[in-house]
């Protein structure tokens, strides 16, 4: 089944900076909201992507073994 999404964000006043605002709002509250709703932490679910978890691997800086 093709599921199509549209999704709409209005901001009335405030410009561009509002709706930014907003949106970073709502990508904040996400992980809270997965967590409650699959009992799986966010992270976890991210390490679960083998894309993003050599990504991570990778920000990770070497142990200087100091």
């Amino acid at each position: 089944m093709n599921l199509d999404a549209l999704i709409y964000l209005i901001c009335l006043g405030g410009g561009a900076s509002k709706l930014t605002g907003d949106i970073t709002q709502i990508i904040a509250q996400l992980p809270p909201v997965l967590e409650s709703l699959t009992g799986i932490k966010f992270e976890k679910l991210l390490a679960q992507v083998p894309a993003l978890k050599n990504a991570m691997e990778k920000d990770v800086p070497p142990d200087t073994g100091k």
